[in-house]
This record gives C-alpha cells, sequence and structure tokens, in this order.
C-alpha cells in the first residue's frame, strides 16, 4: 500500500457518522482550519470528512477547488493522525481569503498544537497505540 494513498473506505460519506461526529467529537480551530475529531472503539483506517459550506461561497468550483487542498493536505499528513478516529475537516473562512499555503500552514500548526497532541496521545494511551510525532 502506497503512504500517502487516501482510500474510498477512509472517507466518511454517510450523513449520520458526519453527524454523530460534530454532535460529538471534539473541536479544534487554528487559522482557517477546522478539525472535529471522535475516537472510535476500533477502526482499521482513520476516517475522515471534508466539508465545504455554500455560506462562504456559493460557485462550486470553488468549493471543489478547497476539497481538493482539504483531501491533499490530509493524505499527505494523515500519519499523525491514530487509526481509530473519525474526523471532519473543514475551512471556515471565504475562499477569496485562502490559498493552499495557508490552508497547509494552518494545518500544520493545528497538528502541531498542544491541545491537539494532548488529546490524540489521550485517546491513544486509552486505547493502548502509537502515532508518529511530528
Amino acid at each position: 500500500m502506497k503512504e500517502h494513498s487516501l482510500k474510498r473506505c477512509m472517507i466518511l460519506k454517510k450523513r449520520d457518522e458526519v453527524s454523530l461526529v460534530i454532535r460529538t467529537g471534539m473541536t479544534f480551530r487554528k487559522g482557517c482550519i477546522k478539525l472535529i475529531l471522535l475516537p472510535r472503539s476500533s477502526g482499521e483506517y482513520c476516517k475522515v470528512a471534508f466539508l465545504v459550506s455554500k455560506k462562504l461561497g456559493k460557485k462550486a468550483v470553488l468549493r471543489n477547488k478547497i476539497k481538493r487542498w482539504m483531501r491533499e493536505i490530509f493524505r499527505t499528513n494523515k500519519k499523525y493522525f491514530p487509526k481509530n478516529i473519525w474526523m471532519v475537516f473543514s475551512i471556515n473562512e471565504k475562499y477569496s481569503n485562502v490559498s493552499y499555503q495557508t490552508a497547509l500552514s494552518d494545518f500544520m500548526e493545528l497538528v502541531n498544537s498542544e491541545e491537539l497532541s494532548g488529546h490524540t496521545d489521550k485517546i491513544l494511551s486509552e486505547m493502548h497505540l502509537t502515532c508518529k510525532k511530528v
């Protein structure tokens, strides 16, 4: 398996699963990035949903571009998350104000933040697992 691949089974698509993560998950924000994490008792893969709101930009072309950016950012940095976690990844700023580089730097700041790493360490210790550190 390629290290940087994003398999279909790694994407949350069911409305019930996404709403469960949004309702009960822990939210982390940094810059334009918003991550909601929900630990699961078991799982072969880390699962993620990419949400882009129409409120921030009406054109579907721009929303799809932002989703491609989010998928690429997650795909290349998924090693920093444990396998038994579901997450929702979104951008909460007008699309005209966001570039790929700002989204990437905000995501990396969030991954390196003490708050997020403390939360994932807690999840990992409860599940007796390990995860790569930045």
